[in-house]
């Protein structure tokens, strides 16, 4: 953008630079000039300005032009940048919470089957009880011979 606006203003002042190196004097008919050169009628001098004036205009209307063209591009890809986050937060939220419901399901299966232990503790008990009545009917018979 600098660089466009760089040449643009160079391009505008060149023109006015090259005609402000002349020099100027006001004639009336008759009078002998100063200087030999161009002579021009009041018309032309006019016509010269005139351009110079239809040419800053123009300058100035484009790089108004190039600044609010660059100033909605640069709006637009906020724009663009904002949705893309708005996007990926949803996301974010989305994975966030797909995690914590499989930690919950995970919890609960974990729970509900860690406490499970009854049947293997009352087998567990039945084994031993039954074991050692056996040896002890073993033991009292063998203190009886």
């Amino acid at each position: 953008m600098k660089k466009i606006v760089s040449i643009i203003i160079l391009l505008t002042f060149v023109p006015t630079l090259c005609l402000a190196n002349g020099t100027i004097v006001t004639l009336n008919k008759g009078d002998p000039a100063p200087f030999s050169g161009s002579l021009l009628d009041p018309t032309a001098v006019a016509n010269i300005l005139a351009e110079k004036e239809k040419i800053l205009k123009d300058k100035e209307l484009e790089i108004s032009y190039l600044k609010m063209k660059l100033q909605l591009e640069k709006e637009i890809a906020i724009g663009n940048l904002n949705i893309k986050i708005s996007i990926l937060e949803q996301r974010l939220n989305l994975m966030l919470r797909i995690k914590d419901d499989e930690i919950s399901r995970l919890r609960e299966i974990a729970t509900k089957n860690s406490n499970d232990y009854n049947q293997w503790w009352a087998g567990g008990g039945f084994l031993i009880g039954a074991a050692c009545t056996i040896a002890l009917f073993f033991a009292a018979k063998e203190i009886n011979k």
